[in-house]
Parts: structure tokens; C-alpha cells; sequence
């Protein structure tokens, strides 16, 4: 049997590979900027659900080097997507803020995509799995964001 970490990272990389089938055919069928690439949208979504973050805080958000983060930004500037505004606390880093476009794009097209996706998939286990996989994520996410008001309750009422 696999460990949950290998699980985990199993899945990442399918649900992953699926979402970006999905999208490149709602992408045809919508006409949207040819441009974008998936790895464009994950991007686009994290700074929607995290407007001002910094481009070091994004590049560890979504995994990528910062570097690659970078030249990403500086492409989304010039095509009217984001703008990076300064630092009002520290001069030295800029925030990262969608524009008007972006989120229109970003929240009309993808969130839908991958929202149906998970649903779909989700669905198909049964009540008793759905639950103790919500449990579960719930849990890792808290961890993940670095959250501390994890309460080792919700943990127990879990197991229940």
C-alpha cells in the first residue's frame, strides 16, 4: 500500500493533467485568449484569493521558482491582467492586485471548470468517504496555510 504522501502527490498530478484537458476545450469553446496556459490560471486564481501578496509569497503559493514567478508577472502587466502596486510597509516588495479583466476571466472561466471537476469527482464516493476526506483536507489545509487555529476538536468529531 502507498503511503499518503506518494497519494497525495498522485493526485495532484492527475486531477492536474485533467484540469488542463478541461480547460484548453472550454478555453476553444469560450474563445478565450490563447495566450493563457492553465499554469497561467492557477496563478491568476491564487492572486484573486490573495490580493497583495508579494511575488516571493506567490511563487511559493503556486510552486514555481522566482524567477519563473517573475517573468510571469511582468507578462500579465503588459497584457492588461495585473498591477503591481507598492508596498505601502516595505518599499523594497510590490503587491499584486488582478485587474478588472483578470478577474472577470479568472473567476468566469476557470473557478467553474475546476469547481464542476472536483464535484463531479467527489460525488461519486460515497457519503461516508466524502466525509472523512473533507475532514481530511480540511485538516491538511489548515497545516498547509500555516494556519493556527487548528483545533484538535474539529480533528476528534472527525474520527466520530
Amino acid at each position: 500500500m502507498r503511503d499518503l504522501a506518494d497519494l497525495l502527490a498522485r493526485l495532484l498530478q492527475v486531477s492536474e493533467r485533467r484540469v488542463r484537458v478541461k480547460v484548453r476545450a472550454e478555453r476553444v469553446k469560450r474563445v478565450l485568449p490563447e495566450s493563457l496556459r492553465p499554469v497561467d490560471f492557477v496563478v491568476l486564481r491564487t492572486i484573486r484569493r490573495y490580493p497583495g501578496l508579494s511575488i516571493r509569497k506567490l511563487s511559493n503559493h503556486v510552486g514555481l521558482t522566482h524567477s519563473t514567478t517573475s517573468s510571469m508577472v511582468r507578462r500579465y502587466e503588459r497584457a492588461g491582467l495585473l498591477e503591481r502596486l507598492e508596498n505601502p510597509r516595505d518599499r523594497r516588495t510590490a503587491q499584486l492586485f488582478l485587474t478588472p479583466q483578470a478577474q472577470g476571466w479568472n473567476g468566469k472561466f476557470m473557478e467553474p471548470v475546476v469547481e464542476e471537476m472536483f464535484r463531479t469527482w467527489v460525488g461519486r464516493l460515497t457519503k461516508a468517504n466524502q466525509q472523512q476526506l473533507h475532514c481530511g483536507v480540511e485538516a491538511l489545509l489548515q497545516v498547509v496555510e500555516e494556519d493556527e487555529t487548528f483545533d484538535p476538536q474539529t480533528e476528534q468529531e472527525c474520527r466520530e
